[in-house]
């Protein structure tokens, strides 16, 4: 097998091992969940719980130079897009048509500034879930303020920990050898000239969009059981260069796999109650946090565990659940792949030398 082919699955860094930052972001999702299911409302509790989960990845981006400001804007975006897009479910065509926009301004953002292309990721992933489920508008503003209240509750808990520990909002979290922090941040005007200078983030926008909407119609047409994962695994893997795209795609599918396979055993010989799920549910969520850039196969693991875990709290199967997603993560990482070799081959018959230059265009972080 040519050496480009293969990807590295067992490499384990721990230097960057932080259970310090699962300490952190773990104690939102706990008392959301452990409040929903006291007051039985455990499907609020999992809306809430998983918007915490996001907002908690989002204190290590920075928005405007602050981290604290990138949860408070994810929070804004992923509450304003569930409630936009849970509505826009009742149409199919406004779904399609909402989901080529966004994912234009993701794949034309993450070649301006990687945080940037983040937040917005979220908001598609927003938008992905919220038209699985179309409602009226009384079930969408609930939702909404489900998922408001998750990304609040969060952000209050993060800022309130890092009070106590003597943590700056625009600082670096974990201590780093580089400088403390970027003091330097790029405006909106500076993102927009930045993209717009580089054909190749119109290109990438593009392919996201085009993309996106083929895993839509994918689900809508197969009727996929928990099908919205695959249009988000598809956005998830989906890079401008193949190298990030193949390797990322490989390792999401051997991670999830992973986390399935631990997901049915639990269920097999364990049997959980809701304390069980609660218990694993602070486990494999301080995993996810901790493990961040460990070895993804680890981190994909836990994540996966985590929110099959969560949606057993809901009430659904956990094996059925699982399998489900493992199917859909294998489909979204296939089309990212054909979605790479479809765009390469029609760049490469109509214009070659962009092809060769395209590598070397590329701004986003490695």
């Amino acid at each position: 097998m040519p050496s480009r082919f293969k990807v590295e699955l067992t490499a384990i860094n721990w230097k960057e091992f932080h259970w310090q930052v699962g300490v952190c972001r773990m104690p939102a999702i706990i008392v959301l969940l452990a409040a929903a299911v006291c007051i039985h409302q455990p499907a609020a509790g999992v809306l809430a719980a998983g918007t915490a989960l996001s907002v908690g990845f989002a204190g290590a981006r920075q928005v405007g130079g602050s981290r604290a400001l990138a949860m408070a804007v994810t929070t804004a975006l992923i509450t304003a897009c569930a409630l936009i897009w849970t509505l826009a479910g009742n149409s199919y065509a406004v779904t399609i048509l909402l989901a080529a926009a966004g994912g234009f301004a993701c794949g034309f953002l993450a070649l301006a500034n990687e945080d940037w292309g983040w937040v917005a990721m979220q908001g598609i992933i927003a938008l992905i879930i919220g038209t699985s489920y179309p409602s009226s508008w009384p079930l969408a503003a609930e939702r909404a303020a489900c998922i408001c209240i998750g990304g609040v509750t969060q952000t209050l808990s993060v800022l309130f920990i890092w009070r106590l520990e003597g943590i700056s909002k625009t600082g670096p979290e974990i201590g780093v050898a580089g400088p403390a922090g970027d003091s330097e941040y790029e405006k909106w005007p500076d993102l927009f000239r930045k993209a717009m200078s580089s054909p190749v983030s119109f290109r990438f926008g593009l392919r996201v969009a085009i993309t996106l909407c083929l895993a839509l119609e994918l689900d809508h047409l197969l009727k996929l059981q928990n099908g919205y994962w695959l249009p988000m695994t598809t956005l998830i893997v989906l890079k401008p260069d193949f190298d990030r795209t193949y390797t990322g795609g490989i390792q999401r599918v051997a991670g999830t796999l992973a986390g399935v396979i631990c997901a049915s055993l639990v269920t097999a010989l364990l049997h959980p109650g809701i304390v069980i799920l609660l218990a694993l549910v602070l486990a494999t969520g301080w995993l996810a946090f901790s493990s961040q850039k460990v070895n993804p196969v680890i981190f994909s693991a836990a994540l996966t565990f985590f929110a099959v875990l969560l949606i057993a709290i809901a009430g659904s199967p956990e094996s059925r659940v699982a399998w489900h997603r493992f199917i859909n993560t294998l489909s979204g990482c296939a089309l990212a792949l054909v979605s790479h070799f479809v765009g390469f081959f029609i760049l490469h018959r109509t214009d070659p030398s962009a092809v060769k230059n395209s590598e070397k265009d590329l701004v986003v972080k490695s």
